[in-house]
Parts: structure tokens; sequence; C-alpha cells
């Protein structure tokens, strides 16, 4: 493990990547302007920027106190992989304090999530592994988040955790003030006065310290990923928080990377995103939605160092890498990332506002001879592989746009992996949704944490034609592109696994966790007899308690359900959801390399609409998915009380991070004609707990066609 810290500003070395060239860059400097190639990348800056004027270095001075700060550990038990990456934070945080002068970690803070669903057991296991962990010298606090009110809330905390909620303790001559939510994402007038009093009593122990505060929501607005994830009492937050400019406040939630450069921002005070223990969640905007395909990569926290003068170090540490991050800039080498804060100075100190650092920054540029390869070229789109553009802030993300000779343009955006370490050196994307038989010049264009845009790589290709396809059925059906009814079943073959999370099914339906192949208790699905289209035999699911569930339905020789489709662009299905609400609810797919696409991938995709046609009705009503990609109360989007046909376009359908075992397009839409299986995840209201449990709803007539508003009559022969 790297003991060493370096800063930024004295790195003299900064190696380009992928093209071997070197660039010796003065102290403070960003790069020149690079210059266009004729290939669509950019040469190496000359090194001819002018030396800025050297600053008087700052004294080092002697460190008194020393935290660790995380959230979002999304604990379930004492086994599983976010109980060893606990385990790891507090080794490798001792580890550093011992190589250091100041050998102690006096604190170490957890601001929300800790749990999945705030249960007792999952409280219980945290807390065990923490203390085994812990040493004596370190204060522990852990305060509640929005997991923690979907099971236990705040009876379960104040039994098993701490009976207050709100905390004030000064440790080591420190100020720490940590809030709970009053409820899923809301702060109310008691815990507001509750931070007014601490904050005042902070300010009087000392106008040079800073106070360290931390609730689970961001402040909107602020960090990184804060625009969509964050507090609905910001305001009321920061109307308190503006009065102290030495308050460095520490939030959670939105699951962002920490060495992302906005995940610390000044205005009136020092704001800071704490990450993940559990798995990446990054802004919307990107073709496969807000989580990326290496997500589960996160195992991040803070060391929080303040000297005697109170200047404030904050160190993002990586513990999958046992090491500190490295800047995301790929002209910085290996440079360690440092933020100071100097509560003393007040704003008039701060140097990470926004303004400041987007003026300063430069533009993203493809190295000098890079190409764009074009591969894997089928009916609807190709995979585009480019080396990794240069920055020196943080390539963020590519856009890709392929445009045919009639105008057509298919827009594709994915993020560049800074926030894993090592950066790679190359990037391979997927774009889907051209026209077969189709000419496209494609544009790669380079973006930086900032949003701007470097110039593009661009490229030629033709999709193949597209192949004959012809719907066949092996049972009796209604309709065209029909998959699945039930009329034909005497009975339905429970599996107890998945294809998606790695297992081989061995029946008809699971239904269970919806993240893993793993049966639980909770989900039910049996065939019923009457009750589905038209009073046919149906699919009858429920789930014993309000917890997260996945139902899978397999077509396979016993059931003979369909798997091949004639250019299928909708996913329609007869449900009756009269006796349920649901807080979150989505369908899906599953491919034929068993991986997963849902509309849940795609979070916060606008204009996401999926159709309702009552039963009995002749007009299809238009509904939209909530900024989750699922519908349901906390979606905005209810469906208590309908019974008909719904349908979702394959198109919505993003990739599920984790999941299948083949070569996963997996920054597209659903590929293909061919099915493995049909995918619902559901989870009950929870508004009034246990209103929903055990109570059924039904589905029928699984289909797969192109225009959702026609029923076509099935005239081919049923074997």
């Amino acid at each position: 493990m790297r003991l060493f810290r370096f800063s930024k500003s004295k790195a003299i070395l900064a190696c380009l990547l992928f093209c071997g060239l070197c660039l010796s860059l003065l102290a403070g400097c960003g790069p020149a302007e690079p210059a266009q190639n004729s290939e669509g990348g950019e040469t190496m800056p000359e090194s001819t920027v002018e030396s800025a004027e050297p600053s008087e270095p700052e004294e080092d001075r002697p460190v008194v106190f020393r935290m660790a700060v995380a959230s979002d550990v999304h604990m379930s038990s004492a086994s599983d992989e976010t109980a060893g990456r606990l385990r790891k934070l507090f080794s490798s945080a001792y580890a550093y304090a011992e190589s250091q002068d100041y050998a102690k970690l006096d604190a170490a803070v957890f601001v929300g999530d800790v749990t999945n669903y705030g249960q007792a057991s999952e409280w219980n296991a945290f807390l065990s592994v923490s203390e085994q962990a812990r040493r004596d010298e370190t204060t522990q606090i852990a305060v509640m988040g929005n997991h923690e009110y979907y099971n236990g809330k705040k009876a379960v905390y104040t039994s098993v955790v701490n009976p207050e909620t709100n905390i004030h303790k000064v440790v080591n001559g420190f100020h720490l003030i940590a809030l709970s939510p009053d409820g899923d994402n809301e702060y109310n007038a008691e815990t507001l006065a509750f931070l007014k009093e601490a904050l005042e009593e902070a300010a009087n122990d000392g106008p040079d310290k800073p106070i360290f505060v931390f609730q689970h929501h961001h402040i909107r607005n602020t960090v990184y990923v804060s625009a969509e994830w964050s507090a609905d009492d910001s305001a009321k937050l920061d109307a308190i928080l503006k009065n102290y400019p030495q308050v460095i406040d520490f939030s959670g939630h939105s699951h962002a990377p920490i060495n992302h450069p906005t995940s610390i921002y000044q205005k009136d005070y020092t704001c800071v995103g704490t990450g993940t223990l559990a798995y990446f969640e990054l802004l919307s905007g990107m073709t496969g939605g807000t989580i990326p395909s290496d997500a589960g990569q996160a195992a991040q926290y803070w060391i929080v160092e303040v000297a005697d003068n109170g200047k404030t170090t904050l160190l993002p540490y990586n513990i999958l890498t046992d090491d500190f991050f490295r800047t995301p800039s790929t002209l910085d080498g290996d440079a360690q990332l440092v933020y100071t804060v100097s509560p003393s100075a007040g704003k008039e100190g701060f140097k990470y506002t926004l303004e400041q650092r987007k003026a300063a920054s430069d533009k993203p540029f493809f190295p000098s001879g890079s190409e764009l390869i074009l591969s894997d070229i089928y009916e609807q789109g190709v995979t585009l592989t480019f080396p990794q553009a240069g920055d020196g802030d943080c390539i963020y993300s590519y856009r890709a746009e392929c445009v045919s000779a009639d105008g057509q343009k298919v827009v594709f955006s994915r993020y560049a992996p800074f926030y894993i370490e090592p950066l790679a050196d190359t990037v391979a994307c997927d774009v889907s949704g051209c026209k077969p038989g189709t000419d496209y010049t494609v544009y790669v264009y380079p973006v930086d944490c900032y949003g701007n845009e470097g110039e593009p790589l661009t490229g030629s290709f033709r999709t193949d034609d597209a192949k004959a396809s012809v719907y066949v059925t092996k049972v009796p059906v209604r309709f065209e592109g029909t998959c699945a009814n039930f009329d034909h079943l005497t009975e339905l073959t429970q599996s107890d696994r998945t294809p998606a999370y790695g297992g081989a099914p061995n029946g008809d339906v699971f239904a269970g966790d919806w993240a893993s192949a793993a049966k639980s208790t909770g989900g039910r699905a049996q065939l019923k007899e009457s009750g589905g289209y038209l009073d046919s035999p149906c699919l009858e699911v429920w789930a014993l308690l309000s917890q997260n569930q996945g139902l899978y339905l397999f077509p396979n020789e016993r059931n003979r359900f369909s798997t091949q489709f004639k250019d299928p662009q909708y996913l329609r299905v007869w449900a009756d959801f009269t006796d349920v609400e649901f807080r979150k609810a989505n369908f899906g797919l599953v491919a034929p390399d068993n991986c997963l696409y849902t509309t849940d991938e795609k979070d916060y995709t606008p204009n996401l609409y999926f159709w309702y046609l009552p039963e009995g009705g002749t007009e299809w009503i238009r509904c939209k998915h909530g900024e989750d990609g699922c519908f349901g109360t906390e979606q905005g989007s209810s469906v208590h009380g309908l019974k008909g046909w719904f349908a979702f376009p394959l198109s919505d359908f993003g990739y599920r991070t984790g999941t299948g075992s083949g070569s996963p397009r997996v920054t597209g839409s659903f590929p293909g004609s061919e099915i493995a299986g049909i995918y619902l995840f559901w989870d009950y209201d929870k508004t009034v707990p246990g209103q929903y449990d055990q109570k059924t709803f039904r589905l029928d007539e699984f289909q797969l066609v192109n225009d959702y508003t026609v029923f076509e009559e099935y005239k081919g022969e049923n074997g």
C-alpha cells in the first residue's frame, strides 16, 4: 500500500496515454490547446507554456485529528461483499495512520444507507463487523439514510444503533454534527433546529476550526450527481449551512465516484460527496442508463486530516487498489488526488468553486495518430473501439453520432471509465438502433467533466441486410408474436435459479431475489385456472413481504413457449393490477446470452413511455416511467386498479450490469429478435406497511410485436 502523498501541482512529467509521447508540464499550468491532425485526432501540445510565478510554499503543520468518512455500505450480512470492504476500510485507515507522525484514527463516520433495508439483522451485522475492526481510539458515528426507512425505520435504529437519530459529538476538539433524515427524503423542523444549535455551538468554539456536518442526501446542485440525487429539503439545509463558511459537509445517496473533480464543491461552504462501498451510479444522459457495466468495482472512502492551524486535507482512498486515488487527469501521470481547505481563510480561500475550475479547464483530445476501429457490424449497429482521450481535468464520457445518407442520426453516449483505476488504454462501446442495409458515417467526440467537447474521430460502415424472420409457435395462440400464454399448461415447474446471474434454469418460472440467482422465500408464482385474458388460465404472482422481488418466465422444451419473433419492437403483456400497488416495478427481457435488459437501466431518460389499453377499451393511454425507469407510486406512475394490456418499447430496455454469460452489447438496447426469458421486477408500495403483502396480481399473454396497437390473429400451423 502506498502511504506517501504527492501534490498534483508538483507533478512535472505527464505521460499522454496510448501515443508514447511525453510532455514536460510546468507546475500549475494546463496544456496548450491541442492542434488537430488529418485523422481527426490531435497532436501533442508543445511545451511552450510560460511558467507561472512560483508561490510561497505552505509550511507543513502537524496533524492533530484524523477521521474516515464513508456512506452507502448497503450491508445485508457479515459475510457479504460489502462486509469485506468495510473491514478493509478500517485496516487501510489504521495502516495509513501508523505510517504518519500522528498515528491515530480519531473517528469513523458512516453517512447513511449503511444497510439495504434497515432491518435489525443488517444493523447488527454492520455493528459486529465494525466493532471487530475498530480500535478503542476511534469514535464511530452511523446515521440513517433512505434505505433505513424501507423496513426498519427509526424504531430499529434507535433500539439497535443509537437512541438519538441526530448526533453532535466533539472528538479531540473538533465538532462532528450528523443528521438522519425524517422519512425517506425529508429533514423536519426539529432536525433543522438541532443543526442550527449545534452549528452555533461549534462556531463559538473557534472560528478557524473546520466544522464537520454529515447527512445522507446531497444538497441540490452542489457536488457531482446532486442535481438528480438530493434532499427534498435542500434549500432549508443550505439556508442554515451557508452562514458558516468553515463547514465541510459530507453527503452520500448518489453512489457517485469520489474521484470525479466536482465531488468537492465550494460556494458558501464546502460540500463533499462520500461515494459508496457497494456500486457506482453516475449522472444521467448516457445511452445505457446511470449504472455502468463495471459499477460493482466501487469501494471508496475519505481520509480527512486536520492540522493544528485548522487546515484540512481530504484524501480519497480506493479500497480495491489498496491505495489513494490518483487524479483522473490523463496528463498528471501518477499524481495523487488531494484537496485542501483552510477554514481560517473563509470564502476568499475557496479554490474548488465550479466557476473557477470550469474557466480554467481545457478541451479533451484524442492522441495524435488515433484510429477509430469498427467491428462486429450487424443489422442494427456496430462496435466502436478507440484510444482513451487526453484531458487535463477528467475525461468523462464519449458521444458517438452515426449519420446515414438520408439524414437518420443515431446518437450514443457512454461514460469514460475514469472511476476505475488504472484507467484503461482503450474504450469499446456498442451502438445499436441503426437501419439494416444502410451506410453510416460515425463521429466519436470526447467530453470532459465540465462538458467541454473535443474534435471527433471519424469512420464509416454499412449495416448488414435484415434477415428474414417468420414467427412460428408450437402451442395454440390467439395472436401473432405470442411468446407465452398458459392455456395449454396444467402445472408450472418452479426454478430455483436464473441464467441472468449465472444459474441454469430448472423450471418454467422463478420468483426470488431481484438481483441474484438466489430463490427467496418471499416471491411466489403459480398457475391459476382462470382470471387471465378473457378469463383464461394465467400466471398468479404475489410476495409475502414488501421486498424487492424478481420474476422470470423461461421458454423451454416442456412449456414450448416461443423464443424467436418477427421484427419485435414492443413487449405487450396482459395484466390485472386491481388489488395491488407497487413502489417500483418494471418489465424486461433476457437475451440468448442470458444478459438481462430492463427499463430500470434507463434512469433519468426523458420520454420513457409505456402504453395501457383498459380491458374492453378501444384507445391506448400513454403512461410515463418515473426517473428510475420504473412505474409505481415512488415514480409518480401508479398502476393500482389497472386491468388490460400494457406495451413497453424494446428500445427502452437497457443492459443490467453484471448479468449474462456472453459478450453483451452492454450499452445498447435489447438486441435482435430472440429471447431466453421474460422478466419482471416488483416491490409493493410501503406507504402503509404490509398493506399489499400477499396480495396477488395476474399476468397473461406475453407477446413480442412490431406494432402494439395491432392484434393480428395467428394463422400459422400450431405444432
